[in-house]
């Protein structure tokens, strides 16, 4: 919805999941998601991008990043969160403040400009969170809204796929569990089409837990059938997957056969799993008869 110039949305989704997982692990949980989203924006406004202000702008936020990508790489996660928690405040303050604000008067600069990119660029590598200072800068610019909303798809296009190796190879907050976390992020939010792209990306397409997603995705899409072979699958590559024995029951519990349900409960608890998220959603859903997404 933000990809879209709906405000304050991305604001939401970083506190939430900087609330779930840790402040500099949720900000690699969260990229690859992005990308996902740049991907499908650009498709959209391929045609509504100004390449002029482009070139203008990325340098600067590049620089941003970079500097950003050094500030954090040793910083302990007890800083790195306060530091995150400044940049959202931060946010909202510009956020608030730009509506009551006169946009006639912001200055079309270099300094301006490149003061603008720079923090973009230094925001979004710590908090995932340049909107405020690069709305700054298309809206100095004055271009219509279409070509403002295209151009910063393209934008964050381009300065996400730069950010990705510095994620995996720099700050290590990108690795397969952390797809593996996206996938279930997005599957969460219901979507499911977007979490099939990222396994579609994974490297060991007959892995037990890329499967088990595969099954938790077509589940929710109506394709129970298909959900039960990944399901069957996933099981066979790994007696020991509860997950892939807890989503499978649940969906036998949706159509009402809770004597199969039943008897993948006390598998899961026969292999050590009570107690366990599996074990428990699995056990309330036979109970109650409401299954969970996630």
């Amino acid at each position: 919805m933000s990809k879209a110039g709906l405000k304050g949305m991305g604001i939401l989704v970083v506190i939430l999941l900087a609330f779930v997982y840790e402040a500099k692990a949720s900000t690699g949980i969260l990229l690859p998601m992005l990308i996902i989203a740049d991907i499908i924006a650009v498709i959209y406004y391929r045609r509504s991008v100004r390449w002029d202000y482009l070139k203008r702008f990325l340098p600067w936020m590049i620089a941003g990043v970079l500097f950003g990508t050094y500030v954090g790489k040793g910083m302990p996660e007890e800083i790195f969160k306060k530091g995150m928690a400044i940049i959202i405040l931060i946010s909202v303050l510009i956020m608030f403040a730009w509506e009551r604000y006169d946009k006639s008067k912001i200055p079309d600069t270099l300094w301006f400009t490149g003061s603008m990119g720079f923090a973009a660029g230094f925001t979004t590598m710590i908090g995932n969170l340049a909107g405020a200072f690069s709305n700054i800068f298309f809206l100095a610019s004055r271009i219509p809204k279409i070509e403002f909303i295209g151009s910063a798809a393209w934008m964050f296009f381009f300065i996400n796929l730069f950010k990705l190796p510095f994620h995996i190879w720099s700050w290590k907050t990108i690795d397969l569990n952390t797809l593996y976390k996206a996938v279930r992020e997005l599957a969460y939010a219901g979507r499911y089409s977007e979490a099939i792209q990222v396994l579609d990306n994974m490297p060991d397409q007959e892995s037990d837990q890329v499967l088990t997603y595969r099954g938790f995705t077509a589940r929710k899409l109506g394709h129970v059938q298909l959900a039960n072979i990944f399901y069957q699958r996933a099981i066979h590559a790994n007696p020991n997957n509860l997950l892939a024995r807890s989503y499978m029951a649940q969906g036998f519990v949706e159509n009402g056969n809770k004597v199969s349900a039943i008897k993948q409960l006390r598998e899961i608890q026969k292999r050590g799993g009570m107690g366990t998220w599996a074990e428990t959603a699995l056990r309330k859903a036979i109970e109650t008869e409401a299954t969970f997404s996630y």
